[in-house]
């Protein structure tokens, strides 16, 4: 039975019926005007006997890449199927094949799981006592498609690391007898499946490319972020509002600023811990910023800005300015009454060390970049000299 479900045994299976559409958040709709939408798709194809268990990865959004409205989830599902069966049963007996298919996607970032099952059936084979029959591979599904897609929260698919499936697909088997007639069946699946993950965004008309030449958001201490913006050919009718989100879709205005034709660049302090207009903060958390400028010409958007903010007494490092350029500042974790001793390293995303410091007596200190960190992502790692504890946290690396 190759390792599919017993024959023999009928299951009786609801049918899933799941958004085969393209469902599209009308919020992020309104943001975009008439053939804004892209589309990035990455992929990958499986081969198996049928069924199986298969780790899948793909790569977050990128909030500067554009206003992120919805996410796909696709299985390609190609199946030949072929058996072969006989009576050895005293009497005759007629037999009804059918063949089921189950697709299970599930992620910590997906809202629910998602299952589906299709099942058809084959045919009715009436045979002697001793008598068989042997069906080749033929193709039992083709193209058979899986999909899921949602936009109500697309937040665990935001940021800069990956975002992690597990696919379980299995191909099984029903079969029906008379007179409860004795059988040995043999069967054999191979499958060809296209997984794919597809981001839809909002690309052009969102960012104001001809003014704003420049748009940050960096965690300034444990508690703030700071916002700073320049532009060139500054407008006196436009107006930027700074705009705040906790889910990278539905974000709410902190405040203002009017344009100032002799300025080239404006700055906003944000304290995602306090309530603001419209809305409140919860303080720690992955926060996302943009800007709604307003100008006489019409309503566009700078890229969103994604800041992770730590915990307070948690016991876990903390480091700000975060993207960092040219220094960055650490607070660790302990009793400041009981200041601790700290070897503490820089290291790339692959383990490379590219600094060493050693700290006595404190808890908290300033970091100098002994070298010009290329941007990307790096991560600390402070040993506890004395207990041995290691603490670990990644930090962004800005350019100058």
């Amino acid at each position: 039975m190759m390792g599919l479900r017993p024959a023999g045994l009928w299951f009786a299976k609801s049918w899933l019926v799941l958004c085969a559409g393209l469902a599209l958040h009308g919020a992020a709709l309104a943001q975009c005007v008439a053939n804004n939408l892209s589309a990035r798709t990455y992929d990958t194809v499986l081969t198996g006997p049928g069924y199986g268990t298969y780790k899948l990865s793909f790569p977050k959004w990128n909030p500067d890449s554009g206003l992120l409205v919805s996410v796909k989830i696709n299985a390609l599902v190609n199946v030949a199927y072929g058996f072969s069966l006989k009576n050895v049963d005293v009497m005759a007996g007629s037999y009804t094949i059918w063949v089921g298919r189950e697709d299970q996607i599930t992620s910590t970032s997906m809202p629910a799981a998602y299952d589906n099952i299709t099942e058809q059936k084959i045919g009715v084979y009436a045979l002697n006592p001793g008598d068989q029959v042997a069906v080749p591979p033929f193709p039992f599904l083709s193209n058979y498609n899986n999909t899921d897609s949602f936009s109500a929260n697309t937040a665990p698919f935001l940021g800069v690391g990956r975002v992690n499936f597990t696919y379980a697909p299995v191909t099984y088997t029903n079969i029906h007898t008379t007179n409860n007639a004795s059988y040995s069946y043999r069967a054999t699946a191979s499958e060809v499946t296209r997984f794919s993950l597809t981001y839809t965004y909002c690309n052009a008309g969102v960012i104001l490319n001809n003014s704003l030449t420049a748009f940050t958001a960096v965690l300034q201490d444990p508690a703030s972020v700071r916002l700073d913006w320049s532009v060139e050919g500054e407008e006196k009718d436009r107006l930027y509002e700074i705009q705040r989100s906790e889910n990278g879709s539905d974000f709410i205005t902190l405040g203002t600023r009017s344009p100032d034709e002799k300025a080239t660049g404006y700055m906003y302090i944000d304290h995602p811990g306090r309530p603001a207009s419209g809305g409140g903060g919860a303080g720690a958390g992955k926060w996302y910023y943009r800007l709604r400028i307003i100008a006489p010409g019409g309503i566009s958007y700078s890229p969103i800005k994604e800041v992770t903010m730590g915990r307070d007494g948690l016991g876990k490092l903390m480091l700000y300015p975060n993207p960092a350029v040219g220094h960055i500042n650490l607070t660790l974790p302990g009793d400041p009454s009981r200041p601790g001793d700290w070897r503490v390293d820089i290291l790339t995303v692959d383990g490379r060390l590219v600094q060493r410091a050693e700290f006595f007596h404190t808890n908290s200190f300033f970091i100098n970049f002994r070298q010009h960190l290329s941007p990307g992502i790096y991560f600390i790692r402070a040993t506890d000299l004395l207990g041995q504890g290691v603490q670990v946290a990644s930090f962004r690396a800005g350019s100058e």
